[in-house]
Formats: C-alpha cells, sequence, structure tokens
C-alpha cells in the first residue's frame, strides 16, 4: 500500500472559491488522499493529492466567503501547513471581456501573463479620487519567472487546447450583448471542438461586475481579458502563483449559473495540463 506523502512533500497549492470550483479540482486529481483541517487556528480543510507527477494539496474558501482578504487568508495558512509550496494556482471562474482580436467565448480560459505595465493581474478598485477622476495607483507581483517558462509550452493564446465533452451547455446559451442589451451577432466560435484559451491581464476587485458598461470601461481602461475578485489579494502576498480563470459569464446583466460548471471544468483541466509541463525536479522535495 502506498505511503501518502508527509505535509513537507507538497510542492503545489491549489486555492478555489466556490463550490463548483472545487468539485471540478478534485475531479482531476490522478489520486487523492485523506482531507483534513489543518491544525489550531488553522480552519481550512485541505485535500491532498497527486497530478502526474506533482503533490498537489487544494483549499478552498469556506462557503459564502468571496474577495481579496479571505483568499490571502486560506493562502497564508496553506503556506504555513505545507511549507515547502513552490507556487501556487488560483483556480476558478471569472467573467469574459471580448474584445479587439480576442475572441473569448464562455467556456475558454483566460491565464494571467504580464502584459505592458501590468504584470498579469491590475486591482482596477485601488486608487484614490482626485478632481480630476480616479486615479488607479499600486501595482501587483507578476507570476514567478518559472511559471511564466513553462506558459511557453502551452497552447497558445486563442488555440483550441482541450476536446469536446458532455457538459459543454451549446453555443445557442453562449450570448454576448452590448449596452443597448442587444444581441451582438458573431460568427460561430466552433467551441464544440473545445475550449479555446487566451492570456493577458486579469482585472480583480471587489465586487461582483454584472454591468456592460463597466465591462467597457475596464476594456477601455487596462485592456483586460478577464475580471475576477481574488487574483489580487494572491498576487500581493508571498504565494508565487498563476491565476487560471474559467469563463462561466461576459460581466452583465445576464450573468448567471448555467455555465459555471463547465467553466470550472475547463480551467481544471487547463491547470492539469499546466502542471504536467512542469518539470519534474522542480516540484520534487
Amino acid at each position: 500500500m502506498e505511503t501518502e506523502p508527509s505535509d513537507q512533500d507538497y510542492t503545489v497549492g491549489w486555492i478555489c472559491v466556490l463550490q463548483t470550483e472545487l468539485a471540478a479540482a478534485r475531479k482531476i486529481l490522478d489520486k487523492e488522499y485523506r482531507k483534513r483541517f489543518g491544525l489550531g487556528h488553522d480552519q481550512n480543510i485541505y485535500i491532498p493529492g497527486k497530478i502526474g507527477h506533482c503533490n498537489v494539496v487544494i483549499a478552498a474558501l469556506p462557503m459564502g466567503w468571496t474577495g481579496n482578504n479571505p483568499a490571502v487568508m486560506v493562502a497564508t495558512r496553506m503556506m504555513i501547513k505545507f511549507p515547502n509550496i513552490k507556487f501556487g494556482l488560483l483556480v476558478g471562474i471569472g467573467g469574459g471581456l471580448p474584445h479587439g482580436g480576442n475572441d473569448i467565448r464562455l467556456g475558454d480560459v483566460v491565464v494571467s501573463k504580464p502584459d505592458g505595465e501590468f504584470g498579469g493581474v491590475v486591482e482596477y478598485d485601488m486608487g484614490r479620487y482626485t478632481n480630476g477622476g480616479f486615479v488607479h495607483t499600486g501595482a501587483l507581483n507578476a507570476p514567478p519567472e518559472k511559471l511564466l517558462s513553462v506558459l511557453q509550452f502551452m497552447a497558445p493564446h486563442g488555440a483550441c487546447f482541450g476536446e469536446y465533452h458532455s457538459e459543454y451547455p451549446g453555443e445557442d446559451l453562449d450570448q454576448l450583448h452590448d449596452e443597448s442589451e442587444r444581441l451582438i451577432k458573431r460568427e460561430s466560435g466552433n467551441r464544440k471542438n473545445g475550449p479555446h484559451v487566451f492570456y493577458g491581464t486579469i482585472a480583480s476587485g471587489n465586487s461582483v461586475i454584472k454591468d456592460v458598461s463597466k465591462r467597457k470601461e475596464l476594456i477601455n481602461d487596462y485592456g483586460v481579458l478577464c475580471c475576477e475578485m481574488e487574483a489580487a489579494g494572491l498576487m500581493n502576498n508571498p504565494f508565487p502563483c498563476i491565476i487560471i480563470r474559467g469563463i462561466s459569464d461576459y460581466a452583465d446583466s445576464y450573468k448567471g449559473d448555467k455555465w459555471q460548471n463547465y467553466a470550472a471544468t475547463t480551467a481544471a483541466r487547463y491547470a492539469k495540463n499546466f502542471l504536467s509541463e512542469v518539470p519534474e525536479d522542480y516540484v520534487t522535495c
């Protein structure tokens, strides 16, 4: 019988927020070990497991908790409990912001990558209000150089990275609307053949966005491809990580949950592909 690795043997930390994200993460584990609480004041529940040659530990935010501060709390506890974690993954769902040549569709995946003045994530609501309007301040850390090197071995920007699977809701349910709430006519995205991946800046803030005008503002101001609520906290703390978000909505009033399971699954599958490309000696204690 195989011996379960010790806490010192885990080198990859995986954080998710929602129950559907946690379920998707557990499904792609090659092996899952005994789940357990942390010790003392550490109230995280950890799910240790294995993906390929990587010993991975998964933790989710408590149900009903979202945002940067809870994400930092969970990550900090994880780093103490598992002292040899080399890097982390924040894997889950987010809102897609298609624009320009970035034909992002529901179920696609957006991955944080340095782009211009931003290191992969912009905390769009961090700044100050002046007579001239809101002025964004502060800069967040970029993903570690070694993780960016691994991204070179992944599917390229805009390419299909996975095969179709049965949870795909269907292209007829993938609808993008403009500021007048009119349906935007688009050519077929051919996502029935599998999800595509895009690399760029992710907008992170403390509020859920369900407003096309705000979506447009984020695109114009920062050129972002995705919006969510936890990445900024992790990128501003000693939890070196990549952000992987499956697109479950377009950050508008039509935001719902019918794409969440599929988007969480595509994000988890991309994360598993990513771990398969990480050199074994980097994740071995």
